[in-house]
């Protein structure tokens, strides 16, 4: 049997977590296809197919109902500025699709007018960004071939927009838009093709009169998995993950008055990169947060880059710790706070993922000791987001209700940083390695005498959490196998971190099975296997293991 698993949001509730109090609100379903936006104190999400905006000090404030407007709600954005929460999304209509704006100028309590940006396009999302002068843009693109971007920018804080299409004539292709603003300019860096050739390359537009200003080929690529821009003392620049001679490379370029510095990340080379996240202080010192894995040696892993020469020399150091690189750390996000610097990440090293935190008082030159978590036990949580506001972390992500993942939930927790410090230094619950072998062997040991004695209950319940909140124990013993087991040896176990195997060699034979209209039987035979089983909430379970596929329920 090959397992196919839909995730189909349920009901479910919002929980905000200030310190020790926890107030509760019943919502409806979460879109957790979508990671929260979050900026300062506000969070951006969907709810039931309708779009709000959430302070973690107050109520929500729908912004757009997508029944209302009888449109699907995509791709929005948030950008909040003292007590104003500027939001774009797209509505996909039958007239094609369309790019909205909507303010609000007085902490939430009420909104204006909902602007059209663009009608009848293709666009599947918006990006807002805000410079220092307060003048609002909205970039909305149109990937892959035949592509089409707008820009959008506002003098007003948003009262009105004037858009400005940007020529796209002559490109075969356009990925992965990431537009920066500058004091004069903005750049909107891509990956492209044309004339046959494939490249990174950045699109400049004068500032306020959005007049075309350059169109650069940076560097010809053979392909970008993503491109991050950010400005380096008011200067663009621009970092991208490619494949060079079939290595993953992470590099990059910083604009100079005659043209474009190349820079790479060297500790980087070969590293599987999924996510990055960066901070540039106003003396130049660049941190880069990533994620990354090396196929065959290990899965995601955090690192933190930081150079202090505009990216010439990189200084990389893996920041989450771990005793076994089997399981997974990935999705990094930071924020800072003068030199305080916060990281919180996925982290599946107890299976089940939750948020942990690691924290820099120096800009990430040094890290306290260790890692440690910031979500609640035994909660599956993922997909975080941090942000600094008024004297405190603010950090947003998303749970499910239960190992079904049928439903999520929407978290926001507020951290200050004397917090953050004890916490850092807590002391978490560990069981001995000892102990944890002495569990595994009787599990594995009450796992397969239920198999000798067809007892299914009991094989069942040793199956892992996440098999048996998808698959009810009627399927399962529906499945139930013409084999006849009449032995069973543990050879040996290997523990790893909460995943651990165990060397198994049985004697079975079949009776009698019918096969194309034959009756025909398997002689007893012995077999060696090896079984996996994941340490969860202080116990092991057995991972269920789909013997045609291949596929399990938990991926960690």
């Amino acid at each position: 049997m090959v397992l196919r698993f839909l995730c189909i949001t349920g009901m479910i509730f919002f929980i905000f977590l200030q310190g020790a109090a926890v107030a509760v609100e019943k919502a409806g379903p979460v879109d957790f296809t979508l990671e929260p936006i979050l900026s300062s104190e506000w969070v951006c999400y969907l709810q039931d197919g309708d779009l709000y905006i959430r302070n973690i000090n107050a109520g929500a404030v729908k912004v757009r109902g997508g029944k209302e407007a009888n449109a699907a709600i995509l791709g929005p954005s948030l950008v909040v500025k003292g007590s104003s929460a500027f939001v774009a999304w797209v509505e996909r209509g039958t007239g094609g699709n369309k790019t909205l704006f909507r303010a609000s100028r007085d902490n939430g309590k009420t909104l204006g007018e909902v602007l059209e940006l663009s009608i009848r396009t293709r666009t599947p999302q918006v990006l807002l960004l805000m410079d220092t002068k307060g003048r609002i843009y909205a970039v909305d693109s149109v990937a892959g071939k035949d592509p089409e971007i707008s820009l959008h920018l506002s003098e007003d804080k948003g009262k009105t927009f004037k858009r400005i299409p940007v020529r796209t004539e002559g490109m075969e292709f356009l990925s992965n838009p990431a537009p920066v603003v500058t004091d004069d300019a903005l750049y909107l860096f891509h990956y492209g093709g044309r004339d046959g050739r494939k490249f990174i390359g950045a699109k400049s537009f004068e500032i306020p009169s959005m007049k075309p200003k350059g169109d650069d080929v940076l560097k010809e690529a053979d392909g970008a998995s993503f491109v991050e821009a950010f400005a380096i003392r008011d200067t663009p620049a621009v970092i991208y993950k490619t494949s060079r001679e079939g290595k993953f490379v992470l590099e990059g370029f910083r604009k100079k008055d005659t043209g474009w510095d190349a820079f790479e990340i060297k500790e980087a080379e070969g590293l599987d990169v999924a996510r990055m996240d960066y901070h540039v202080w106003e003396d130049g010192r660049m941190l880069l947060l990533f994620s990354g894995e090396e196929k065959g040696k290990y899965k995601q892993r955090v690192f933190a880059g930081a150079s202090n020469d505009l990216g010439e020399h990189w200084e990389v150091t893996r920041i989450d710790t771990r005793e076994f690189d089997n399981t997974r750390s990935w999705l990094p996000r930071m924020a800072v706070d003068g030199d305080r610097v916060v990281v919180v990440w996925e982290d599946s090293r107890d299976i089940r993922p939750v948020i942990r935190m690691r924290i820099s008082q120096d800009r990430g030159r040094t890290w306290k000791a260790k890692d440690f978590p910031v979500s609640a036990d035994r909660c599956y949580a993922f997909r975080p987001r941090i942000s600094f506001a008024k004297g405190a972390f603010i950090i947003a992500w998303e749970q499910f209700r239960d190992d079904e993942r049928k439903a999520a939930d929407l978290v926001m927790k507020k951290v200050k940083w004397d917090e953050a410090m004890k916490m850092a230094f807590k002391k978490e619950k560990n069981i001995s390695l000892k102990k944890k072998e002495e569990l595994l062997r009787k599990r594995a040991e009450a796992y397969w005498k239920g198999m000798m004695k067809k007892d299914m209950k009991t094989t069942y319940a040793i199956h892992d959490p996440f098999y048996r909140a998808r698959i009810p124990f009627e399927s399962y013993a529906g499945q139930r196998g013409p084999m006849v087991y009449h032995g069973y040896a543990i050879e040996g176990v290997r523990i790893e971190g909460n995943e651990a195997f165990v060397k198994i060699k049985v004697i079975y034979e079949v009776p009698k099975i019918t096969l194309l209209g034959r009756e025909t039987s398997i002689p007893r035979k012995e077999v060696s296997a090896e079984d996996t089983y994941l340490f969860i909430g202080g116990t092991w379970y057995r991972k269920f293991v789909d013997a045609l596929s291949g596929g399990s329920a938990i991926d960690y």
